[in-house]
């Protein structure tokens, strides 16, 4: 069979597997809410192993992750990725649901990555993957004064990345990579009364840098382990906000330097003939955060320090007619609460997340999707009010290997 026609019904496989989950995503939703959160992976093969990435690469989560896990991409490739969520909230206050919202949204632009491969002495690549997701969508309506409201904001906060990764001695790596962040967020809130309606629209702009540093250490054939630490950046955002109400209109300029918290992370993986097992702790310093307004004072709102927990297993079987290659059939399991909130003695957040997916070859394109679902909780130790948030996740990326040298 040629490769054009096993590509072509790997094609047709990869859109049953695309249109099943989302099918599952946009079946039962009502309006309207997307909460926006950290981007635990830019790489179907990651998420799919419940978001690991220290010792899996593929090259376009290698920044984000560790650098140092660039020698593991055979060859030169282009990658891409695309990217399905689905978010349902649900808020409690003495025993009353207050909201119960839930919409799709479709990121076609996740990630892109360029590795270049020159034989076992250097890799490089030129990537930019996502941070952090800003969508966020909302409505309300009060059934007794009539009066509705809504807020919607699109944007994220992404790292433009230039990095490489070098094997030092026969089985260890080091890798480095300098990231340009940027990000942009629209948003619109309205709030409308009678034959009263007002109005604001934010346009907001951010940039900074910051580096990551990695190491790789192959044990053996069977064991691998990795360790990569990302400093903290100084976020300078530049808002725009523009209020109207009864035909008047107000624009207010201000700038805010905020910082992104530095992270850390370990993690190890065991390959027995088909079977690829990883685990790893991630650690994001939250609690580092700090924000200033132009001519302001210095708040440091107190964020709690976030560590996730990841372990996920990987195994091939054979993909008769389709490819020489096997299926790797994947699912993993990770840990990751709201991060945001005061850690305070009387409140309690869990987030937990069940990850699953495939990867398909065909010639030199791979494809892997992968797809996730869990929840995130906020509970009052006082029992008064409680808010959870079901997420469901869609991820696919295509790779194309080639030889470049």
């Amino acid at each position: 069979m040629s490769k054009s026609s096993n590509f072509g019904q790997l094609s047709i496989l990869v859109i049953v597997l695309l249109g099943g989950f989302m099918f599952i995503h946009v079946c039962n939703c009502s309006a309207t809410t997307i909460y926006g959160d950290i981007v635990e992976s830019n790489s179907a093969r990651g998420l799919a192993m419940g978001a690991a990435s220290i010792v899996v690469a593929d090259g376009s989560i290698a920044h984000l992750s560790n650098p140092a896990a660039l020698i593991l991409v055979p060859k030169s490739a282009i990658l891409g990725g695309v990217n399905f969520d689905q978010v349902s909230e649900e808020s409690f206050y003495e025993d009353k649901q207050n909201l119960d919202n839930s919409q799709t949204y479709f990121n076609p632009l996740r990630s892109q990555g360029f590795v270049i491969k020159n034989g076992e002495a250097f890799t490089g690549a030129l990537s930019r993957g996502m941070l952090f997701d800003y969508y966020t969508k909302q409505e309300a309506f009060d059934e007794k004064t009539k009066a509705s409201s809504s807020y919607e904001s699109k944007g994220g906060l992404y790292s433009f990345s230039a990095l490489a990764a070098k094997q030092v001695v026969p089985r260890m790596a080091i890798g480095g990579s300098v990231n340009v962040l940027r990000g942009n967020v629209n948003a619109e809130s309205r709030y409308t009364f009678g034959k009263i309606t007002s109005s604001v629209t934010y346009e907001n702009t951010a940039s900074g840098m910051n580096i990551s540093l990695g190491g790789l250490y192959i044990v053996n054939e069977q064991f691998t382990i990795g360790a990569v630490y990302r400093t903290s950046a100084e976020i300078t955002e530049k808002l725009t906000n523009t209020t109207t109400e009864a035909k008047k209109t107000n624009t207010v300029s201000s700038r805010v330097k905020w910082t992104y918290p530095s992270s850390m992370g370990i993690g190890g993986s065991y390959k027995n003939n088909q079977m690829l097992m990883v685990g790893e702790i991630h650690r994001t310093n939250w609690s580092d955060f700090e924000s200033q307004e132009a001519g302001g004072a210095l708040s440091r709102p107190g964020y709690v320090d976030l560590t996730t927990y990841h372990v996920g297993l990987e195994y091939g079987v054979p993909a008769p007619s389709m490819s020489p290659d096997p299926v790797l059939l994947r699912i993993g399991f990770y840990t990751c609460p709201l991060h945001f909130l005061e850690e305070l003695s009387t409140d309690e957040t869990t987030g937990y997340f069940l990850t699953m997916g495939a990867g398909i070859s065909a010639g030199e394109f791979k494809l892997d999707i992968a797809g996730q679902f869990g929840k995130k909780t906020f509970t009052e130790m006082e029992g008064n009010s409680d808010y959870e948030a079901s997420i469901k996740s869609v991820l696919g990326t295509i790779r194309y290997q080639f030889d470049l040298f």
